[in-house]
């Protein structure tokens, strides 16, 4: 249970980064902010104020001059605003950054996290407030409480950073089914994933993750779908260009939200599926490879239930070129494996193991 003086000091930092955000959002600095979004192909002009999108403009004190009045030096280092220079004056925390507020589940304004526009190649290209009691990156999700509070919007949509939300939210302010979210300045946790999964199965719907279309973007996307398939949510993964962020995606006039609905994404099956196959490349043409991609498959299946996974066993035949029964085979000994091994360390918890849907091919 929270202090009186913890509470106090919450509530001093929650009124400090308020008045950044009234100060970062002040029309000179927005319509900044709101030039550099429209450069990336992005109208955010129209989402309304639950969202905060402003700027941080360049120099050492500009913020920190205007709120000293207000605020001690330790409040505004607490939240985030401020830091110590080498000579130990405080200077601003962002400068010369777009901004976009974070806001907590109820609407408070948690903190910010700022895309840098100086080309400087020290600085980096996004930094977001520190850790503090008010900013806990580990659960704070970018869109969510805005997109909440959108009529209609029910899928979520899990994408790598602000402006990749904002392309999103933009293209279908008036309206859309979508609701995009972005972990802020850290990879997508299990507490991350629960929040999402929530919204999901209050409006019956899957999640589609929707990451940079790289290896690096793949491999978050399937780390995200993970923790996602870990708090029962049906997680799938969105088909992006190689190359391509949702952002860089959405930029062209004429492109569309397709690839971001459910029924269009892919699920982590098949994914696992495409990987196994390309791992075994030229051997794919005989026997052996084919068992090898589907030994590494039934491994991932048998952290399915049981009656999940043997439910893929006939479109794997078909796509691997075996037939029904040596896939059998290897599924059972892929859960025998399994089984041994949480035997043998009966300490470490079984993963969690969530339906898997049942697919009819990767296409």
């Amino acid at each position: 249970m929270m202090s009186s003086q913890d509470f106090e000091q919450l509530k001093v930092l929650e009124q400090a980064t308020r008045a950044a955000a009234e100060i970062f959002t002040q029309k000179p600095r927005q319509h900044a902010a709101l030039a550099y979004l429209a450069q990336r192909g992005i109208d955010a002009g129209g989402l309304g104020e639950a969202w905060v999108i402003g700027y941080a403009p360049p120099g050492w004190t500009r913020l920190t001059s205007e709120l000293r009045s207000a605020y001690d030096e330790q409040v505004l280092l607490d939240a985030g605003l401020a830091r110590r220079s080498s000579r130990g004056s405080l200077i601003d925390a962002f400068r010369d950054r777009v901004l976009f507020g974070i806001r907590k589940p109820d609407g408070t304004i948690a903190g910010f996290i700022g895309r840098d526009l100086s080309g400087d190649p020290g600085a980096p290209k996004y930094l977001n407030s520190t850790q503090s009691p008010l900013f806990d990156k580990g659960s704070l999700l970018f869109g969510l409480h805005e997109g909440l509070a959108c009529e209609g919007a029910s899928q979520p949509v899990v994408v790598e950073g602000p402006v990749d939300v904002l392309a999103i939210a933009a293209r279908q302010y008036n309206g859309g089914a979508l609701l995009p979210v972005a972990a802020c300045g850290t990879a997508f946790t299990v507490t991350h994933a629960r929040q999402v999964a929530d919204v999901a199965r209050a409006n019956r719907t899957a999640v589609v993750v929707a990451m940079d279309g790289d290896g690096a973007g793949r491999k978050a996307a399937l780390d995200a779908g993970e923790r996602l398939r870990y708090v029962d949510a049906d997680a799938r993964v969105a088909a992006l260009p190689n190359g391509t962020d949702p952002a860089d995606h959405l930029a062209p006039p004429r492109a569309t939200l397709d690839v971001f609905v459910a029924a269009n994404a892919q699920p982590l099956i098949t994914l696992h599926v495409r990987d196994a196959i390309a791992r075994q490349g030229d051997r794919m043409q005989w026997v052996e490879g084919r068992l090898g991609a589907a030994r590494e498959i039934t491994a991932y299946l048998a952290t399915y239930p049981a009656s999940e996974a043997a439910r893929q066993i006939g479109w794997l035949a078909d796509v691997l070129g075996l037939d029904a029964h040596t896939v059998t085979a290897e599924l059972a000994d892929a859960f025998g494996r399994a089984n041994a091994e949480r035997t043998a360390c009966p300490e470490i918890p079984p993963r969690h193991l969530a339906a898997a849907p049942t697919i009819g091919g990767i296409g």
